[in-house]
């Protein structure tokens, strides 16, 4: 199954040719192993993009986390329209995993809804959902987004906390300001 799963992956990279490699997608459809299968759905994703969406949707809907893992790593991959409403409700997902895969995802689809989601994830009550919210906006995010890394500074504790205020001092760091100084100063007590 990890060739198989490698070959499904890999076959994301033929963009150009996507005629010749749909049978072989169609090949991983009846593939007994759901790892193979959820690789198969994001290379899927990468080729023909919305085209497939219906495919994803309905991935997202089952009981193996794993075909939701890969559910979500396929709808970033998506147009944000398509997108957004999917990783939006799978970052609700009972599976840790699949909620970060579906965070994460957001990060390429910076719509308001997306931003919303993600600033809320600021306060999640699981770090891991916390701490891919501020890497995220470490990278996509800006100025007006130190108060709620200053909030989720302050209210960060437990396992991987530590991580989180690296994170967040960082972006502070890298956002500047009067603000940013403030947050980077808070870093140190």
């Amino acid at each position: 199954a990890h060739v198989r799963r490698v070959a499904m992956e890999v076959l994301g990279g033929f963009k150009d040719s996507p005629k010749e490699v749909r049978t072989l997608f169609e090949r991983a459809r009846m593939d007994p192993s759901p790892n193979v299968r959820a690789a198969a759905i994001v290379s899927q994703a990468r080729v023909f993009g919305d085209e497939i969406a219906p495919e994803v949707e309905a991935l997202a809907d089952r009981s193996d986390s794993r075909l939701r893992a890969g559910a979500a790593a396929a709808a970033a991959q998506l147009s944000d329209e398509r997108a957004v409403p999917l990783l939006l409700r799978m970052t609700r997902d009972q599976s840790l995993r699949v909620a970060d895969i579906a965070v994460r995802g957001l990060k390429d689809h910076p719509t308001a809804a997306a931003r919303e989601r993600i600033e809320e994830l600021l306060e999640d009550v699981d770090n891991g959902l916390r701490l891919a919210a501020v890497e995220i906006l470490e990278e996509i995010g800006g100025p007006d987004d130190l108060q709620a890394l200053d909030r989720c500074l302050a209210s960060s504790r437990g396992a991987i906390s530590a991580e989180i205020a690296v994170n967040v001092v960082e972006a502070a760091a890298k956002f500047g300001g009067t603000r940013g100084q403030a947050v980077v100063e808070r870093g140190l007590e």
